[in-house]
């Protein structure tokens, strides 16, 4: 071919032909890349709402708390059991707090490293507030003690804080609505396995009618 044909006219072909196979290439890996980016935005997308549901879980209320998920497919697996377990810790709330309702009894706890204090819907109602109305602290109820009783309190405290111990003392309250109270509360010392304290649970119970019957 070289002999009879110009150079030039022989390489004009093949580089025809090279720029068909680049091009060629090109396009199929441009497909292969859109191909791939689709695939993974489809299965990645339900798991990052999933993951964004989850980090907004907390200030999420009722059925907002469940995750709806229309498509049928693996995911869907973990999402309906994902609703199921919501559905059964509503339900155990309702019933815990349904019975301390009834009991007159509350619960609470105190996380030391975060500084938080946590407590029932009972305990609210017991101070006279509405449920969850807002974040409780120490400070808070600890102004609900009755003046006549918080040398007491403060000294139960203190003993059970020293030799990391249970305590148990009856004492009065004044609820938001201006009445006293008459509570027992018990607590004790969560320990982590260096035995260090990290916090306090406990319960509180209006007793309120068991004394006024005994007086």
């Amino acid at each position: 071919l070289g002999g009879n044909y110009p150079l030039k006219e022989i390489r004009h072909p093949l580089n025809a032909s090279r720029r068909l196979v680049w091009l060629f290439i090109g396009g199929a890996f441009l497909f292969v890349f859109l191909c791939t980016i689709f695939t993974l935005k489809s299965v990645f997308t339900p798991l990052f709402s999933f993951v964004n549901h989850l980090a907004t879980l907390s200030s999420k209320k009722g059925k907002d708390r469940l995750f709806v998920f229309g498509d049928r497919c693996e995911f869907s697996i973990l999402a309906e059991t994902f609703n199921r377990m919501i559905q059964n810790l509503d339900e155990i709330h309702f019933d815990l707090n349904h019975g301390q309702e009834m009991a007159h009894l509350g619960s609470w706890r105190w996380d030391a490293e975060k500084k938080e204090l946590t407590w029932s819907d009972e305990v609210f109602r017991i101070i006279g507030d509405l449920p969850q109305s807002y974040q409780p602290s120490l400070d808070y109820f600890i102004d609900k003690i009755h003046p006549d009783d918080c040398g007491a309190v403060n000294i139960a405290l203190c003993q059970s804080m020293k030799h990391l111990t249970p305590f148990e003392i009856e004492h009065r309250i004044i609820d938001s609505k201006g009445q006293v109270k008459y509570v027992r509360e018990q607590g004790e010392y969560r320990q982590d396995s260096m035995g260090n304290a990290v916090g306090m649970v406990g319960t509180i119970q209006d007793i309120t009618d068991v004394i006024l019957l005994q007086k």
